[in-house]
């Protein structure tokens, strides 16, 4: 470990208070996201008042303040854009030779039902070497370390040749992306490190996929829920064959073979008659994917579903308009595997853990827009917990491990002093 490198990390052992301190602000917040609007606008001003007090040059600004973003064909409209800002706080290196990013998202999954956390939502509670809150994981935990990082940079008084760039970002929820998107398109950098990330490993390869679903309607009112029914089930069975094919590309693929992700590459999230029992007429299924193939593919294989079913579906007396995502589709996009800030960045952080860390496929995240639209040199790097863990992400009475929290910090720090010094 060269001299600043300790500089940095005795700061953060010794600070480190002060970090954990920050994460529950932070995570005091409501920053939930409900799709068609968000509340992160609070927490986001609150982080450019400490980006400002860092001495950052600090930037609070709509993503559809972008010129031109709406014509984007990653934009995704119906979102309160306007009202959703992201902070970015630039740290500019005196003679500067490049810029790396440490991007984290605010927005948050909704409280869902109370009655399962045993904590507060909003708490910040520690207990048990791990601190509990909504969005802790998945991400306000990469603000705090972000930030810190810097920080001890910073109060180390370590010059630098490359800037760094703080973005907290907003709307990544549910297939958000706004955001990200216009952080990459504002502030171009050479490398981004995004920490919407898990299991304390580096995610290098963006899988694609979307959300998609189908609504039917019978032509004639039904006292009796059984013809949608048989209606919807009947759709699931056109739908097998693109789940089996779905299934063997994240098989086949090497970054998500035996991974979670092959095992729920095509998932149905919905499948109901109505609503809370009522309006028997209608139905509806809703299928999350993942892929390597590109959108146009996705959508030439789901049409030509849809125009089989509807015509099947029409003899029987039921009408629909087809598959429509209720998300961006998300891109895949494969980091250089020999991508020295990726290299970099596992041997760092793989040295403050104390055993070497895996890199593998991210789950659905905005890497593939910061691959496709900002860097190649793109990667995740985080510490929220699987989403199919008790405590992980998305998940009641969500946490990180404090230990992990410490070991990411360091890891970013020292990561800033050998990249940019």
């Amino acid at each position: 470990m060269s001299p600043f490198e300790s500089l940095v990390t005795e700061y953060i052992d010794k600070n480190q208070s002060e970090m954990v301190s920050l994460l529950a602000k932070l995570v005091a917040f409501d920053t939930q996201n409900f799709i068609s609007y968000g509340r992160e606008k609070e927490c986001q001003e609150y982080i450019a008042s400490i980006y400002e007090k860092l001495g950052l040059e600090t930037d609070l600004f709509a993503p559809t303040s972008i010129p031109g973003i709406k014509e984007h064909p990653d934009f995704l409209d119906g979102r309160a854009a306007e009202d959703r800002p992201n902070v970015v706080g630039v740290y500019k290196a005196e003679n500067e030779t490049g810029r790396v990013m440490l991007a984290a998202h605010t927005d948050t999954m909704p409280v869902g039902d109370p009655e399962k956390w045993t904590v507060s939502p909003f708490g910040g509670e520690i207990k048990d070497g791990k601190m509990f809150g909504l969005g802790i994981g998945d991400n306000k935990f990469g603000l705090a370390t972000s930030y810190f990082a810097l920080k001890a940079v910073i109060d180390s008084n370590i010059p630098l040749r490359k800037s760094v760039v703080l973005c907290a970002y907003s709307d990544e929820e549910y297939g958000g992306g706004n955001g990200a998107l216009a952080s990459a398109l504002k502030y171009p950098c050479d490398v981004i490190v995004n920490t919407d990330g898990g299991s304390y490993e580096i995610w290098m390869v963006a899988p694609g996929g979307s959300v998609y679903e189908i609504k039917l309607k019978t032509v004639k009112p039904v006292d009796s829920a059984a013809k949608m029914i048989d209606a919807l089930y009947k759709t699931k069975a056109r739908l097998e064959q693109f789940a089996d094919k779905r299934r063997m590309e994240m098989h086949n693929n090497k970054w998500f073979r035996g991974t979670d992700l092959e095992k729920g590459a095509y998932r149905i999230t919905e499948f109901s008659v109505g609503k809370a029992g009522a309006n028997l007429d209608t139905g509806q299924l809703t299928f999350v994917f993942y892929t390597d193939q590109a959108k146009e593919a996705i959508e030439r294989e789901l049409k030509a579903i849809e125009s089989s079913l509807i015509a099947e579906l029409e003899g029987e007396g039921i009408v629909t308009e087809g598959f429509y995502p209720t998300t961006r589709f998300f891109h895949y996009q494969e980091a250089d595997k020999n991508d020295p800030a990726i290299a970099l960045m596992t041997e760092l952080a793989s040295d403050e853990i104390g055993y070497p860390i895996k890199q593998s496929g991210a789950s659905l995240s905005d890497l593939s827009l910061f691959l496709k639209y900002g860097s190649k040199s793109s990667f995740n790097f985080g510490i929220f917990g699987d989403f199919a863990r008790a405590g992980g992400a998305h998940q009641p009475d969500e946490y990180v491990e404090l230990r992990e929290l410490l070991a990411h910090a360091k890891a970013l720090a020292r990561f800033i002093v050998k990249w940019c010094t």
